[in-house]
């Protein structure tokens, strides 16, 4: 067989699994292993292991180590827009967005994640970037577009710059854990709390 039909073959052979449980275990695997030992000491064997598979299962339906991660990503990644406000009060509008950023069951496993993608950037950049977009990017929006919705009804003043308030909100994760250790599952009401004073039309 030629390279090009070998070639040929592996692109036919590669299709997702037949089962969805085994894509889930391989993604969540990844993860669970990108978190613990970060990008550069995370191997496919360490995956296969870890997800109770083999590596060529893994092959099936990733070429390689980064692909794979470029879709593992995609797990700690909000699915939603903006929080519908509409019927709500506004300071829980925004705090069940913020709380939609960063989900309790993701949080610590994301905050560890970060944390190894930000200590591998120098070498990595690209996995920093598809971070920003796969993750970063979806959980500011949603912050954003709840803002804007909110400065919309008239809750939240119309000068406030909901860009660095998402920022604020979605760092506030991060910072808490490296000043204190420990995840705080009032974060949403701690941050939002403080903030609102300074942000509502009301204040």
């Amino acid at each position: 067989m030629t390279s090009e039909q070998t070639a040929q073959s592996g692109a036919v052979s590669r299709g997702r699994p037949r089962d969805p449980a085994v894509e889930s275990a391989i993604l969540r695997a990844t993860l669970e292993r990108l978190a613990a030992d970060g990008y550069a000491r995370t191997s496919l064997g360490d995956i296969a292991k870890a997800a109770g598979v083999t590596r060529p299962t893994i092959y099936l339906r990733w070429a390689n180590l980064h692909e794979l991660v470029v879709d593992a990503l995609g797990l700690i990644a909000p699915g939603a827009a903006g929080a519908e406000v509409d019927g709500l009060d506004p300071q829980d509008a925004l705090k069940a967005a913020m709380r939609a950023v960063m989900p309790e069951e993701v949080r610590e496993r994301g905050l560890g994640l970060m944390g190894h993608i930000l200590a591998d950037a120098g070498r990595h950049p690209d996995l920093l970037e598809i971070f920003r977009e796969r993750t970063i990017a979806p959980q500011l929006n949603i912050l954003i577009d709840t803002m804007r919705q909110l400065q919309d009804h008239g809750s939240v003043k119309a000068d406030v710059d909901v860009e660095v308030l998402a920022d604020l909100c979605l760092g506030s994760y991060l910072a808490t854990f490296l000043r204190t250790g420990e995840l705080d599952p009032a974060e949403a009401d701690r941050v939002i709390d403080t903030l609102w004073p300074l942000i509502s039309t009301d204040g």
